[in-house]
């Protein structure tokens, strides 16, 4: 914290730049009066804005310490993020424990929790939409879909999260649910969109860039972060064959746990999104 060099020389640092224009000329603000070549130097948008905002409060110190500071605060709210989600489970100590230490071994996830990107956020806006399902809280889904979509086009994971918590539901046969759930989505994002400083140019660049990265990922040489989580690291495989071995466990110590079960749950619909994203 004391350094004089900031977590890392990466995105935080033009997220930072960003935040001390919009202090100074107003939030209004787009990306091409800083790049010089490709997509965003020719339109006029900024898909993080609410992502810049968050950092405006920062700017009153020294790059170093703004980010420091950011990256520091993403966490706690990462690290509290998880214990919202997993108190009301009454796991005892240990299996917390476990599940912690699973996400959080491999490198590439907390070693990108000290960039003070903007990505850590979207992480956690993500769990808050999964969480929002399983728990049936729609009015909460749709204002985590609206500020998610307003602070980022990482949006699309939060929507991601919450349409296939919505194929869930159908799978149980909870339509009633499924049409509220699909209803907060939709508003939500709708509204994250409306309040956008510059909502159609917003929409454009998602659809005719940003979703096109996940098909070209590794053609486009991008961060791995935008990669799909399907067998690329040891932790969802981890978590996977965790769970094979207690579920084993349980069976054999003549605990059956039925998969029927698992699947009411949400079990399944957790192992599902941890291994695909």
């Amino acid at each position: 914290m004391l350094s004089s060099s900031p977590t890392s020389w990466d995105d935080g640092l033009r997220h930072i730049t960003m935040a001390r224009v919009m202090r100074e000329e107003g939030v209004n603000q787009t990306w091409d009066r800083f790049l010089f070549g490709g997509y965003l130097s020719e339109h006029k948008v900024d898909p993080w804005f609410l992502a810049d905002v968050s950092y405006i409060p920062f700017t009153i110190f020294s790059d170093a310490v703004a980010l420091k500071l950011y990256a520091a605060i993403a966490m706690a709210a990462l690290f509290f993020a998880l214990w919202y989600i997993i108190a009301p489970l009454k796991l005892p100590a240990t299996w917390v424990t476990v599940l912690l230490l699973l996400v959080f071994l491999m490198p590439g996830f907390y070693g990108r929790l000290l960039l003070a990107r903007p990505f850590v956020w979207s992480t956690i806006f993500a769990l808050l939409a999964l969480d929002a399902v399983l728990r049936r809280r729609w009015i909460s889904l749709g204002i985590v879909l609206c500020v998610a979509t307003l602070f980022s086009q990482l949006f699309i994971f939060s929507l991601a999260f919450g349409v296939i918590g919505i194929g869930w539901l159908l799978t149980l046969g909870d339509r009633r649910s499924a049409a509220r759930g699909l209803m907060s989505i939709t508003l939500g994002t709708i509204a994250g969109v409306a309040l956008h400083p510059h909502p159609f140019a917003y929409v454009q660049y998602i659809a005719t860039v940003f979703l096109r990265i996940p098909f070209e990922a590794h053609t486009l040489n991008l961060g791995s972060e935008m990669y799909p989580g399907f067998f690329e690291g040891a932790v969802p495989t981890a978590i996977l064959g965790s769970m094979a071995l207690l579920y084993a466990g349980a069976y054999a110590d003549g605990m059956r746990l039925k998969l029927s079960d698992l699947h009411r749950d949400g079990t399944l619909l957790i192992a599902a999104l941890t291994i695909g994203f």
